[in-house]
């Protein structure tokens, strides 16, 4: 007889790929988005961007903005609706760590186009139609996004500032024994004078 599936059984490979995966997705996209402004424009304009999504990229590493959406959310629809909604679950977890493990695989695409046609062009200068990395607006860019995604890690990882509260109680609906503790020492009794 055929051994039935077990759940869980190619989980330990299959979910921290899925996650790595869809953030490197949308992270090569981000800086896909920024470099290729960057080559088009030959200004600066990604600076905004790159410094915004640094921003963005710490605050959600460090649970910061799930914490700051489940207040809301928990004030606006109460508690079980921020906890469906919010809060932190062991996906969310996962997914905040495994992000290290894609952050730099991107940079190789862009790197080897300007290495191939330093190559080709015979020309490593940082100006003229012939430069490996087609503006120096761009090769800012893809410096300055490496340096952020470098930092990002550093801080993610230093945890600096601190991460979210979530573990200082918000997340967690109080449960009945818990309920009738608070209301206990409310009153100045302990529960062992009921």
């Amino acid at each position: 007889a055929k051994r039935p599936a077990v759940p869980g059984d190619t989980a330990l490979v299959n979910m921290p790929w899925m996650l790595i995966a869809a953030h490197g997705c949308a992270e090569s996209a981000r800086m896909v988005g920024m470099f290729s402004s960057a080559v088009r424009d030959g200004e600066f304009t990604w600076v905004g961007a790159a410094c915004l999504t640094f921003m963005l990229n710490v605050l959600s590493r460090l649970g910061w903005l799930r914490w700051l959406a489940f207040q809301f959310l928990k004030r606006s629809f109460g508690v079980r609706i921020a906890r469906a909604i919010a809060a932190p679950t062991a996906w969310s977890k996962l997914h905040d760590e495994v992000k290290i493990y894609v952050g730099y695989i991107r940079y190789i695409i862009p790197l080897a186009l300007a290495a191939s046609r330093a190559i080709y062009y015979h020309d490593i200068s940082w100006d003229g139609p012939y430069m490996p990395i087609f503006s120096f607006s761009a090769g800012c860019a893809l410096l300055c996004i490496l340096l952020f995604e470098i930092l990002e890690d550093v801080v993610g990882h230093q945890r600096v500032p601190p991460s979210e509260p979530h573990s200082k109680g918000g997340a967690r609906e109080p449960t009945e024994p818990h309920r009738r503790s608070q209301q206990l020492g409310q009153r100045g009794s302990s529960p062992h004078e009921v």
